[in-house]
């Protein structure tokens, strides 16, 4: 199974081509907590991938965090394909 570390620092400097400026959130810790469980949750269901579910989940949801509500996060799923691919590159993909 792969495992990477993220790179969604949000950092000024960042190269990321996701980011391009700092940004904040504000998700609580309770809804990040959710959104990873929920993630984890689907992941789980899919088969045929063989990457860490969890550090999948966190990269994705740390990222989207910055740029949807805790209410419209579903529609980061549907979206963001970019942080999908950034989370999964990092893991081999």
């Amino acid at each position: 199974m792969a495992t990477f570390a993220c790179s969604n620092d949000n950092s000024e400097n960042d190269t990321n081509p996701t980011s391009t400026t700092k940004r904040t959130s504000s998700w609580t810790e309770q809804d990040v907590a959710f959104h990873v469980d929920y993630c984890n949750k689907m992941m789980s269901q899919m088969q045929g991938l063989d990457i860490d579910a969890n550090m999948y989940c966190k990269c994705f949801i740390d990222t989207v965090k910055y740029y949807y509500t805790s209410a419209d996060v579903l529609d980061a799923y549907k979206q963001e394909v970019d942080f999908s691919k950034m989370c999964l590159k990092e893991q081999g993909f």
